[in-house]
C-alpha cells in the first residue's frame, strides 16, 4: 500500500508538494526548519491514519447490522 521514497532528497520533495498542496509556496517552505516540517507531515500522517481506521470499523459495523 503506497510507495517508497529511498533517497533523502525525493522526501523532502514529497513533502515540498503536500506542503504545496496545502498552499504554502516553495519559498516559504525553504525557510521552515525540517524538523518542523517532520513533525506537521506525521500529525498528518496519523491523522490520515486515523480516519482510515475508523472508516474500516464504520464499513465492518454496518456489515454486521
Amino acid at each position: 500500500m503506497g510507495f517508497m521514497l529511498n533517497r533523502p532528497g525525493d522526501l523532502i520533495a514529497w513533502w515540498m508538494y503536500c506542503a504545496y498542496t496545502k498552499g504554502i509556496s516553495p519559498r516559504e517552505f525553504k525557510r521552515c526548519k525540517i524538523t518542523d516540517i517532520k513533525l506537521i507531515m506525521g500529525i498528518d500522517s496519523a491523522i490520515n491514519e486515523k480516519n482510515m481506521r475508523e472508516a474500516q470499523i464504520r464499513k465492518l459495523m454496518s456489515q454486521v447490522r
